[in-house]
């Protein structure tokens, strides 16, 4: 029994998506396939190692994840843990063209959770996308896309984690570009727009207030390439957003509607399948609507680094700087530095270790403020048999703020078996 080399890149492709966290969405000028389907879902991927089942020109992947897990501080607590055991089921399917031209991807997928003991916490997550790129020639395209959800969040965020249950929200969003290749010259254009609406939580005797969170986000940018050899092309890149809320003032009277830009210059290496890296440094700014609110202005940095040194282990580095958002009183918004970095490692046909690590530092503007996150973890991947996959892992995830009371550390312990559906031999 033999397992696919795809099943190495799947599992690399999961840890970067679980350190990357779709930090860089709001910029992205990116085409399908190094965008959305890349940021798709953080808990579910489809399994490229297992035989598709072919339907006429597309390729099908379903498959049905069980998750058993041990959290040891369900509510992340700074103080008296309280630890639970729970079971999520995700059934997904992913649907790829199988065209010489042209794309067409379609992605569906539910995450139910149920915890032993602490009901409040149990959580219904649903997914959809569809994708697709439209080739006019083999250097001219136009590509776009639509992802709906309705996700949690988790109690770790300052906005939302004093309520009785998780915060729920739906996400949609739309994408849309063009990529042009002018013989050494690439252009690409692309822009996004993001809905975002939360649902509100009870709390005590009342409700805690979720409708100040609600807003859309447009960003739009371009990026203008050389390639000045195989091996190396430099870029320019400029990004724009503009952030809408849907109460304009909050409850608290602040005007949080704001307008984004980021300017960037780069490069791109390729080092003879090796090693490809882009390397990028510039400028971000964000400018809000409420005079109380000075402009946040820094340097911006980042890089997106891939390692092979040896066959079967795969070495990936994610660093980048954005401004989040958030309502806390007073608050404008933080200023998010982040770093990760994921270990895939072959030991033979049927067994892969993955390694994962990040850090990320949230500078809050305006209020005396700072979070600083550390979370690493470490697991093991059999392929059992034909359509089977079993995942050991173990999580590590802290917050040190500058506010005691916020701290909190947690471990989890995972064991999850894949099913996938495979096609009649």
């Amino acid at each position: 029994m033999k397992i696919s080399n795809r099943f190495l890149r799947w599992v690399g492709l999961s840890l970067v998506l679980c350190a990357a966290c779709d930090v860089r969405a709001q910029t992205s000028t990116e085409t399908p396939s190094e965008g959305l389907s890349r940021r798709m879902v953080r808990k579910a991927q489809p399994l490229p190692s297992i035989e598709p089942i072919e339907m006429g020109s597309f390729l099908v992947y379903p498959d049905l994840t069980v998750t058993g897990m041990y959290d040891d501080n369900v509510y992340y607590a700074s103080q008296d843990k309280i630890g639970d055991w729970a079971m999520m089921a995700s059934p997904t399917v992913f649907v790829q063209s199988n065209w010489e031209r042209h794309a067409l991807n379609l992605y569906a997928n539910v995450d139910a959770m149920r915890y032993l003991s602490r009901e409040s916490e149990n959580s219904d997550d649903y997914r959809v996308s569809a994708e697709g790129r439209y080739d006019f020639t083999q250097d001219v395209n136009a590509y776009g896309g639509a992802r709906w959800a309705q996700e949690h969040e988790d109690r770790e965020s300052p906005d939302s984690r004093n309520g009785y249950t998780p915060t729920r929200y739906t996400n949609e969003r739309a994408y849309g570009g063009g990529f042009a290749q002018f013989s050494r010259l690439s252009v690409r254009l692309g822009g996004t727009v993001q809905r975002l609406d939360y649902s509100d939580v009870k709390f005590l005797n009342g409700i805690i207030n979720m409708d100040d969170r609600d807003r859309t986000q447009y960003s739009g940018g371009t990026r203008i390439a050389w390639e000045l050899s195989p091996h190396f092309e430099p870029f320019v890149q400029v990004a724009f957003d503009l952030r809408r809320y849907s109460n304009d003032p909050d409850d608290a009277g602040y005007f949080r509607d704001s307008n984004g830009e980021r300017y960037l210059i780069g490069t791109r290496f390729l080092m003879s399948g090796t090693a490809k890296a882009e390397i990028f440094g510039g400028y971000l700014a964000q400018r809000y609507e409420d005079v109380r609110f000075p402009v946040v202005h820094a340097p911006a940095f980042g890089m997106n680094l891939i390692l092979r040194p040896r066959t079967g282990t795969t070495i990936s580095v994610f660093v980048d700087r954005t401004v989040e958002e958030t309502t806390l009183p007073a608050a404008s918004g933080n200023l998010n530095s982040y770093a990760s970095f994921a270990l895939v490692s072959r030991f033979s046909s049927l067994l892969a270790l993955q390694m994962s690590g990040a850090l990320s530092r949230n500078d809050y503007q305006v209020i005396d403020r700072r979070d600083d996150y550390l979370s690493g973890g470490v697991g093991l991947y059999w392929y059992l048999a034909r359509g089977m996959i079993l995942e050991t892992s173990y999580q590590y995830r802290k917050l040190r703020s500058s506010v005691a009371t916020e701290d909190f550390s947690k471990n989890q312990v995972f064991l999850r078996l894949v099913f996938a559906l495979q096609p009649r031999e």
